[in-house]
């Protein structure tokens, strides 16, 4: 399961499994969810590389779903918005024919994906679509009366060398957990 829940210019996210989000933020695609699948589970923990994993027979071993269990650990991700933001929340069916970021990409940059899901339905045909698919495209509007400062915040973390090495999704879940406050440069001598 993976939830997306929108309020204004915050966005919410709960993830469990190997459903996706993707955010397309400024051309540049960022995967904000975890598979919790035991091939990506060896691969975060060395044992496999990343090609490996995507071939490896666990790939579809499920180390966190819903049901099973009375109750299981849920990624959350609370994040700001910004006008022109375009989210893909798709189930694995669609995104284990995802062969990189680009690809993503270049679905979401498709300016009638919003309004048909065509686009989706050519790429599944084209790559064989073994499996059952559910998508869902949302995108925040470019007029958006509402301005979010996210990107100055994301740069300024970016620039600091406790965020230099961050994916933009850990750099979200940081400032959803931080003020960032301007300071005046400081001489010592």
């Amino acid at each position: 399961m993976t939830m997306l829940m929108i309020v204004d210019e915050k966005a919410i996210m709960a993830h469990v499994g190997a459903s996706r989000l993707y955010l397309m933020r400024n051309g540049e695609i960022h995967q904000l969810t975890v598979d919790h699948s035991l091939a990506n589970e060896l691969y975060l923990a060395g044992s496999m590389s990343k090609e490996e994993a995507a071939g490896s027979r666990y790939q579809h071993v499920l180390t966190r779903c819903v049901g099973p269990q009375e109750s299981v650990s849920v990624d959350a991700l609370l994040f700001d918005l910004i006008p022109g933001d375009r989210m893909l929340l798709c189930s694995d069916g669609l995104s284990n024919d995802f062969e990189s970021s680009s690809v993503v990409a270049n679905l979401l940059a498709q300016p009638k994906i919003m309004a048909s899901p065509e686009p989706l339905m050519q790429f599944v045909n084209a790559s064989g679509g073994a499996d059952n698919i559910t998508a869902i495209v949302v995108e925040t509007l470019a007029d958006t009366e509402w301005v979010s400062d996210s990107e100055e915040k994301i740069a300024s973390l970016r620039n600091n060398f406790l965020g230099q090495k961050l994916s933009v999704r850990r750099l979200l879940h940081l400032l959803a957990l931080t003020t960032l406050v301007n300071c005046a440069q400081l001489c010592i001598l």
